[in-house]
């Protein structure tokens, strides 16, 4: 449960890095739309993340083994975040409840898994300067925290986290050509129970729709570029 608890936790900032957009206009004002480069007046963004078998790549979402929701008010702030994820002969359901606006937001998380009782965490977001945030939970027994770093159009380009005894690190390099970002580029670490796991992903957007934000992307897990891990279909409600 406490790696599962910790790549969801991660998860829920950094979201694979595959909700970054496309917007190249420096923003006036931080939200948390923001953070992923989202262009147009966005409500609800629907993800699936689909698993390629055989090198075969799925035309659709029909087999997805995950499903996550982002749902915005119209400051571009999140009010809702869930995620459906069946994998390996377990489930996994996480819902975020977010209060507040800008800079100024809580959150609360319910987590079911395999159909266990639901537990519930809330969360507090601390500004240390106008690009450096921590996400804390509150909770007397447990201290579990999420460093965001993020650049001058407020996109997430660094993430530190400790959850219970695991840490975990990442670096994101985003690559843009004609004003659009065409390429994602994470750098990992993850320690749990002693053990130091690195990692690379890369994901390359194939499809936009009209506004330019991302509607398929590639996920690959070597450097190679070729035979992509996962594929991940975006769906977009604007105002």
């Amino acid at each position: 449960m406490k790696i599962y608890r910790l790549l969801l936790l991660l998860n829920l900032t950094v979201f694979f890095t595959s909700c970054n957009g496309q917007s190249k206009d420096v923003p006036k004002a931080y939200s948390q739309k923001t953070e992923y480069g989202i262009s147009g007046p966005v409500k609800e963004i629907a993800t699936y993340f689909c698993k390629t078998i055989n090198h075969n790549i799925p035309a659709d979402t029909t087999n997805f083994f995950r499903k996550d929701v982002m749902i915005f008010n119209q400051t571009g702030d999140l009010s809702i975040y869930t995620k459906n994820i069946s994998e390996n002969g377990k489930t996994m359901h996480i819902k975020m409840l977010f209060e507040g606006k800008g800079k100024n937001i809580s959150a609360k998380e319910l987590v079911t898994f395999d159909n266990e009782d639901t537990q519930e965490m809330e969360y507090k977001y601390i500004w240390r300067d106008d690009y450096n945030y921590e996400i804390i939970t509150q909770d007397n027994y447990q201290k579990d925290t999420i460093a965001i770093m993020l650049d001058h159009n407020y996109r997430i380009v660094k993430t530190h986290s400790k959850i219970g005894g695991a840490e975990n690190s990442e670096n994101i390099e985003n690559i843009l050509k004609d004003n659009k970002i065409i390429k994602t580029i994470s750098h990992g670490i993850t320690k749990i129970d002693k053990k130091e796991i690195k990692y690379k992903r890369i994901e390359i957007i194939k499809k936009y729709d009209n506004y330019n934000n991302p509607t398929l992307i590639y996920s690959f897990e070597n450097s190679n570029e070729k035979n992509p891990t996962t594929i991940i279909f975006k769906e977009y409600k604007y105002f």
